[in-house]
């Protein structure tokens, strides 16, 4: 899977940008604040139909703009396909797939698979389970179609049973039974696609860190969920004076984390910015072989600003790696081309200079 060409209009500070891309390692280099992360998010996008910064889809809007578009052709192993995207302003975005729109957009995810590395990825190490779970669900939603459903339709049941529970007076329990019937059928397989993620993750997880570290640290990771401690329905039904009081919904996979651990330690209180960086982007990597593996294919890699904190050495290493078969189309993003010294990697490398949000091919050696 590879993107070959993008145009977008109106995307953040893009007012149009068109450009052609390399099947194998892309790199733009520009000073900061010149357009660099916004042709990133222009490709996430295009595959996970969001924001990766979690803005609004009117904050990909470019000022003044009323509506903004992207469009992009795509190569795998089988045929040629377009996909295009419209975002306008108090209106749902739409996504089409060479020319024909989706129902729900949901279906379209998976369709281009895709793992990203952006700095503020760094916060996944300290957070108390928000960032885990959406990590989680933006892996099982690419491979595993009704994960995605199951989440949604969860939504729907707990708010639902969170209204009522904030009813003042009679509580219909007729109503309530059938609400935490709904939680327990749908919480089932997002609990079991989230354990086999992270059990299956984290040799993966661990052969990455130490080629990046090359160290003898020992990180780990650890899923966390309530519905490990018992039957689900019987813990709802235990919960419900409780919940009734709190005025929502206590237990249930929405409470779902990750723990993460360096040596024993947890990693947010003994790691450094350095450790914590490499857990993270070892994190990552994990994350797309664990996609490849499952769908056959090699999502794009995209990693912005990686270098940072990383010495001299790591950086090679991990051009080197992303150099490999096991790697496909990847983009990153940097400041200067100072790191990218290798003449291995010039065969399948092409160079973009970003300034003043226009894109230019560099020619190197």
């Amino acid at each position: 899977m590879h993107l070959q060409g993008l145009q977008a209009f109106n995307f953040k500070s893009y007012e149009f940008l068109s450009a052609e891309f390399h099947p194998r390692i892309n790199i733009l280099v520009g000073d900061n604040g010149q357009g660099k992360t916004n042709v990133l998010d222009m490709i996430y996008y295009l595959s996970l139909c969001k924001s990766p910064q979690r803005f609004p889809d009117s904050a990909a809007i470019r000022h003044e703009a009323t509506n903004a578009t992207l469009r992009a052709s795509y190569a795998d192993a089988s045929q040629l396909f377009t996909v295009a995207l419209s975002l306008r302003r108090n209106a749902p975005k739409e996504v089409l797939l060479n020319d024909t729109a989706y129902s729900r957009i949901a279906d379209h995810i998976g369709r281009v698979p895709i793992v990203a590395i952006y700095p503020q990825d760094v916060d996944l190490t300290a957070d108390g389970g928000d960032l885990k779970r959406r990590f989680m669900n933006a892996t099982i939603s690419q491979y595993e179609k009704e994960y995605l459903t199951s989440l949604q339709l969860y939504d729907l049941a707990l708010s639902q049973r969170n209204a009522l529970l904030k009813t003042q007076g009679y509580l219909d329990p007729v109503f309530l039974e059938t609400l935490e019937n709904q939680l327990v059928e749908t919480a089932t397989p997002i609990y079991r696609e989230r354990k086999l993620l992270c059990e299956r993750l984290l040799p993966l997880f661990q052969q990455y860190y130490a080629l990046i570290a090359q160290n003898e640290e020992k990180p780990d990771l650890q899923y966390r969920s309530q519905l490990s401690s018992g039957d689900y329905h019987e813990l709802l039904l235990a919960a419900r004076a409780t919940d009734r009081s709190l005025g929502h919904t206590s237990i249930g996979v929405h409470r779902d984390g990750i723990e993460f651990f360096l040596d024993g330690y947890p990693l947010r209180r003994e790691g450094s910015q350095g450790q914590q960086k490499t857990f993270v982007v070892a994190l990552r990597l994990a994350q797309y072989s664990y996609i490849a593996e499952i769908l056959r294919e090699k999502p794009i890699l995209l990693l912005d600003d990686i270098f940072d904190r990383f010495d001299n050495r790591r950086i090679q290493q991990m051009l080197k790696l992303f150099a490999t078969s096991e790697f496909g189309q990847v983009f990153i993003t940097d400041t200067s081309t100072a790191h990218i010294a290798s003449e291995d990697l010039a065969p399948d490398l092409a160079l973009f200079s970003v300034a003043n949000n226009t894109l230019t091919p560099i020619e190197h050696v």
